[in-house]
């Protein structure tokens, strides 16, 4: 499948796997639920907008760059995990953006999000989430060598983000697992290095 070139509203899009499925060039959705049963491999998406959208990942979706799509005022649903959102000034044309979306029925595990506004996107209740503001700009006064693996590794991946990193976001569940912590040690540090939970 390729869409591009076109508006499209209120459709239901169902992107199938075993295929390469591109949307876009010059692709505007509108009012639209795209259903992504692709893996990451098989999903193109350039200089696509999406408005008032919802975008449901039936597959995790895993290191996928949304860095040429736009997505304002949508819902995405599905899990989420190394995923970058919003734009890159340096990369991809700066065609991506991300603003105003709601993300409260995603799970989001080491997701990115760059040169974009906070304001107006929502992120899980049903899950604790941490949400690290500028992350590159994180100080923890103490002896980082005093902590846990998982937590050293945790405050050297938030700094070792680039300056344009707007936040990094994890579901405390899957990045205690992941990190080899438990959530309450998790959600504790991120506290003290001024996360949003």
């Amino acid at each position: 499948m390729n869409l591009r070139d076109q508006r499209i509203e209120r459709s239901t899009i169902l992107l199938m796997p075993g295929e390469l499925t591109g949307l876009g060039p010059a692709l505007t959705l509108q009012n639209c639920r795209i259903t992504c049963r692709t893996t990451a491999r098989e999903l193109v998406l350039i200089d696509t907008e999406m408005q008032q959208c919802i975008f449901v990942a039936k597959k995790k979706i895993t290191g996928y760059k949304f860095l040429r799509a736009r997505f304002y005022d949508c819902a995405l649903e599905g899990t989420y995990s190394g995923c970058d959102f919003g734009k890159r000034l340096e990369n991809y044309d700066n065609m991506g953006d991300v603003a105003r979306c709601d993300f409260t029925n995603a799970r989001l595990d080491a997701c990115r999000f760059f040169n974009c506004s906070l304001d107006g996107m929502k992120f899980s209740t049903s899950a604790t989430n941490i949400v690290l503001i500028h992350p590159n700009r994180t100080a923890f006064i103490g002896k980082s060598e005093n902590l846990p693996v998982g937590l050293r590794i945790y405050l050297k991946v938030a700094n070792n983000q680039p300056p344009d990193c707007t936040a990094l976001v994890d579901e405390v569940e899957l990045a205690a697992k992941r990190l080899r912590v438990s959530p309450k040690e998790l959600l504790e540090f991120a506290s003290e290095l001024g996360a949003k939970t």
